[in-house]
């Protein structure tokens, strides 16, 4: 289950760094994986199986020397985690002077290998959420998540967060299994009972999916990924779950969508002010009160724009089938960020 070969170079690296002996980490069979010595590296050291059948550090004698494989003076380290021997450590020299930091070698070790194990248990977990957004089969999932001990039969869901630095993912979420999935985004894997209020406090653009089991994670993903097209510096977070109209311009292209809000807006696309008016007029549920003082005008002024706006459309901002038709053009700009096209700052 462990393999010493990759961390054993590390932990002879950083042991060699506070001690002035010869060192070894050796596996299981007994085989040197390590060394300060490169010619040990692959030789049998017999002492080392000794220490891990008796889960004890022991002493290397001149009797023992003689008597066993490849043993040098010195003391041998079983390195014990979750209370099972996964090699040994080795320190040539003086056992009496060695006994001295013989604990902090042991704890050194045994840190840096669990600090290893936690790595690569994250990443194989991340490279497993990386295929479950790409869909797998039931028994793919089920066997996955098992050598994982992740939860087959629980709900999940997946959120999107965008523009963040994986320093950033480290620092936020803690527990959570995340991968990324486009340079600046990532996919984060919640639990369905895990309440999401913590993801509004992020700052950040978050599109969030329904809940499925692991086999259909996937279609979480794909809702995760329609709900972060709406999100907007007004509207950061959004859950699939809140969208309606939303749902019916998913597949629309972007060809259609500028079709459609000209067809809709007509010349009102070509007058940046007015447009934004209207946009905000649409999209909000301010007051005409809070749109003037949010424009810095004088309320008559807003007035008298709204005004210059319905005579551009052709009919009043509160006629029923107006009003959608130009809410479904305003969600299409959002999708497709089509600024430039309708002459809107954003």
């Amino acid at each position: 289950m462990y393999d010493l070969h990759i961390i054993g170079d590390q932990i002879v690296r950083e042991l060699g760094q506070l001690i002035q002996e010869q060192i070894i980490v050796t596996n299981q069979q007994g085989m040197i994986k390590a060394s300060t010595e490169p010619e040990r590296v692959g030789s049998f050291h017999e002492g080392s199986l000794l220490a891990m059948r008796k889960k004890q550090i022991l002493h290397m004698k001149q009797s023992e020397v003689e008597k066993l494989q490849g043993v040098r003076p010195g003391m041998v380290f079983p390195i014990i985690i979750q209370n099972e021997p996964i090699g040994v450590i080795g320190v040539t020299g003086d056992p009496k002077h060695i006994s001295q930091y013989g604990m902090l070698v042991k704890r050194l070790a045994e840190m840096l290998i669990s600090d290893f194990i936690h790595q690569r248990d994250h990443v194989q977990k991340e490279q497993f959420l990386a295929q479950l957004l790409q869909g797998m089969s039931e028994k793919e999932v089920r066997r996955g998540a098992k050598e994982l001990k992740m939860e087959a039969a629980q709900l999940y869901r997946i959120v999107i967060v965008e523009d963040v630095l994986r320093e950033w993912m480290h620092e936020h979420v803690k527990k959570e299994l995340f991968t990324a999935i486009h340079q600046g985004q990532y996919a984060i894997l919640l639990p369905a009972n895990q309440e999401v209020a913590f993801l509004y406090d992020w700052q950040q653009k978050v599109g969030i999916g329904g809940t499925y089991l692991l086999e259909q994670i996937k279609l979480s993903y794909e809702e995760a990924k329609t709900a972060l097209l709406y999100c907007s510096n007004e509207r950061l977070v959004v859950q699939e779950s809140e969208l309606t109209m939303e749902l019916i311009v998913a597949d629309i292209t972007r060809e259609r969508a500028m079709k459609f809000v000209s067809r809709v807006c007509g010349s009102l696309v070509k007058d940046t002010m007015l447009f934004e008016h209207m946009y905000l007029r649409i999209m909000t549920d301010w007051t005409l009160n809070e749109l003037a003082s949010y424009l810095h005008i004088h309320r008559n002024t807003l007035n008298y724009r709204l005004m210059k706006i319905e005579e551009k459309l052709g009919y009043k901002l509160t006629d029923v089938k107006g009003r959608a038709n130009l809410y479904m053009s305003c969600l299409l700009i959002e999708k497709f960020q089509l600024y430039d096209f309708v002459q809107m700052h954003k």
